[in-house]
């Protein structure tokens, strides 16, 4: 899960844009996309975690900056994009969609009691 930046070079490489809306590139793209998003969401459900856990007394009345349903949200949006265009038995997909069942589940919601 390295992403490295695009150089200028590479931008500039392709000078036909039918290249841009081959099969291939689209699907590049689409990966990318969910693998930032996916990135996203993982490093703030980190952030999340880790403000919890170093919260003190005197943070009670702050608000959160970093919280678990905005890591939700774009663990979604990369399950979202990753399922839709690529096929299932892809190892993205079938990462993400474990990822989210463990760390999102709608069985991991704790219930208050009344």
């Amino acid at each position: 899960m390295h992403l490295l930046p695009m150089s200028l070079e590479e931008l500039n490489l392709h000078v036909d844009n039918s290249h841009e809306l081959s099969r291939d590139a689209m699907l590049e793209k689409i990966i990318l996309l969910s693998v930032s998003y996916f990135c996203v969401g993982t490093e703030l459900r980190f952030l999340s975690n880790q403000q919890k856990n170093t919260k003190s007394t005197y943070d009670e009345g702050t608000e959160s900056k970093y919280s678990l349903a905005d890591s939700e949200m774009w663990h979604a949006m990369a399950l979202e994009a990753s399922s839709t265009f690529l096929p299932s038995e892809c190892p993205l997909v079938s990462h993400v969609i474990m990822s989210f069942q463990k760390h999102h589940s709608p069985a991991m919601t704790s219930i208050p009691e009344t």
